[in-house]
């Protein structure tokens, strides 16, 4: 739900309750919204405004004890900015933000703010976010000239700001996919990393990142063009060969795997993991056919049984050629780890995906000329009779069949745990990098590709804001976290329930403020549960002035 929505559709009304001691009843002046997700009202504040007489059974007003001046403040919520800026200067972000751009950094915190907390909040679009959500020294800063601090910031050069973010990591992981570059009508530009080419026909480009092998934080990224290849990997190695760091794996998308690049990276000696989504014709497929017994019916011991994971980890031979004396060509067999996996959850979202675009292509079904790629679905699943259109059941549970099913091929001597948990993170990223997608500004067409660097930047930098919330909610125990083992009773935080990080952050961005009608002495209030989320942070609780 948008925010301003939310604000729209906010119900201010009267709640009583009894107190079971004294057996006075207290009023309540409540203001609250419907969470149609959650099912259930949300307060958003309560104030005590009196009580009900015992005798008359008349509402009596309590006397006005607060600042008669005060009054809210435009804008309204503070939360989002709160928690970046106390991120930035607790992880000494905030001057790698100024080496970047000293006159524009306060833009770009109000850019990687909206990046951070506009999915969770709902707010698709920049303006109307920026008109309900505080953010220092950012008077005026609309989408429009948002889209030319992009511009400005794809002409920086960021081999200071790398160098230096590198200066505090050794061992590093190689996140490498695929991302799809298209420009929709109003020239805006979309970002899909890993979205597959039988789900978007734009053209492909590539993506390398490299994260922090304990904290998981991103450090460096480039723009990637070639072919998906070892002499690929071999320029980013001797790109980053300056940094003095130690690339520990390679997390690879399923664009890598084929016979010579595995043979490549295997005579490299590159330490590497491929994540490969079966199909009727790949190798995935293949060894899930041979094993699904095995992966759906034996649940693996080193999953807790709440992350509803089945795992089986089996060698897969590949067999190298060495080099050739005498006219012989020797071989030898190398066995790598196939970690095979079977999610319940991962079922469930795949397989509500499949059938939501099962109906979305049934509304062209009558189309007169559909596009092309349209047809060729609609022929796979769809058969003509004289009654109109019926769906192909054989081929649609065909397409079903692997739903639920990854496979994890590894170099590396790995528990299939190990092996989920590393190139988990890279899943993590493309996840995060789908804001890009969801969150745009217009742009002339012209300026696409130069946009398009500047909001890679920002996005970059709200991947590490997210990477860091996600490190100190999950030390305090407040997310849910399936592939979590265990739940330790030593942690100095316990929440009355998990939550997942949108839910979360939703409820942080909701942080107000006040101001007296002259202006000074501005501050926000918090609940109870905001104040808990952000001492889970480390961010003091609100009590200090702004």
């Amino acid at each position: 739900m948008v925010i301003n929505e939310r604000l729209a559709k906010l119900k201010t009304h009267r709640v009583k309750q009894k107190d079971s001691k004294t057996g006075i009843v207290y009023v309540y002046e409540a203001v609250s919204y419907y969470d149609k997700v959650a099912r259930y009202r949300k307060y958003v504040s309560r104030k005590l405004i009196g009580h009900i007489d015992n005798v008359t059974g008349e509402f009596v007003a309590n006397r006005p004890w607060h600042k008669k001046d005060e009054i809210e403040i435009d804008p309204p919520f503070f939360g989002a900015y709160h928690v970046v800026s106390h991120i930035l200067k607790a992880t000494n972000l905030l001057d790698d933000l100024k080496l970047i751009s000293a006159d524009d950094y306060s833009s770009i915190i109000a850019v990687v703010s909206y990046f951070v907390f506009g999915k969770a909040t709902g707010a698709m679009n920049f303006d109307k976010w920026m008109n309900v959500n505080f953010m220092e020294n950012c008077a005026g800063l609309s989408s429009h000239s948002v889209s030319e601090l992009f511009v400005r910031l794809s002409k920086i050069n960021l081999d200071a700001f790398f160098t230096k973010r590198f200066k505090k990591v050794k061992n590093v992981r190689l996140l490498l996919g695929s991302t799809s570059i298209s420009t929709n009508l109003d020239g805006r530009e979309l970002i899909e990393w890993a979205k597959g080419k039988d789900k978007d026909p734009a053209p492909q480009t590539g993506l390398a990142m490299i994260l922090d092998s304990k904290t998981q934080w991103p450090v460096w990224y480039q723009e990637l063009t070639g072919n998906r290849d070892v002499d690929l990997i071999k320029h980013i190695v001797s790109e980053t060969a300056n940094y003095k760091i130690k690339i520990l794996t390679l997390c690879l998308d399923e664009e890598f795997y084929t016979e010579s690049n595995t043979h490549a990276l295997l005579s490299e000696s590159f330490d590497f993991l491929i994540g490969l989504k079966p199909s009727t014709n790949n190798v995935a497929g293949n060894l899930i056919q041979e094993y699904i017994k095995n992966i759906v019916w034996g649940l693996s011991s080193e999953f807790h049984p709440d992350a509803h994971t089945h795992s089986l980890q089996v060698d897969y031979p590949i067999k190298l050629n060495s080099k050739t004396v005498d006219n012989v060509t020797p071989t030898e067999t190398v066995n790598l780890k196939a970690n095979m996996y079977y999610s319940v959850d991962r079922y469930a979202s795949e397989s509500i995906e499949f059938s939501n675009s099962l109906v979305e292509l049934s509304k062209h079904l009558l189309d007169v000329n559909p596009d092309i790629r349209l047809q060729k679905l609609i022929e796979k699943y769809y058969i003509k009779t004289d009654n109109g259109y019926e769906r192909k059941y054989k081929a649609i549970a065909t397409a079903m069949q692997y739903n639920g099913f990854f496979l994890v091929l590894s170099s590396q001597k790995l528990t299939a745990k190990e092996a989920l948990d590393i190139y988990g993170s890279k899943e993590e990223i493309e996840k995060a990098f789908s804001l890009v997608n969801e969150l745009d500004f217009p742009t002339p067409g012209e300026k696409n590709a130069e946009m398009l660097r500047g909001k890679l930047l920002c996005s970059f930098l709200a991947l590490i804001i997210q990477a860091e919330i996600k490190t100190r909610f999950r030390k305090a125990n407040i997310l849910v976290d399936q592939t979590e083992l265990e739940t330790s009773s030593k942690k100095a935080y316990s929440p009355r329930r998990k939550e997942t990080l949108e839910n979360v952050l939703n409820e942080i961005a909701m942080i107000t403020g006040k101001s007296s009608k002259k202006g000074k002495n501005k501050h926000m209030i918090a609940s109870e549960t905001q104040n808990e989320y952000l001492q889970a942070l480390g961010i003091p609780i609100i009590k200090d002035q702004l």
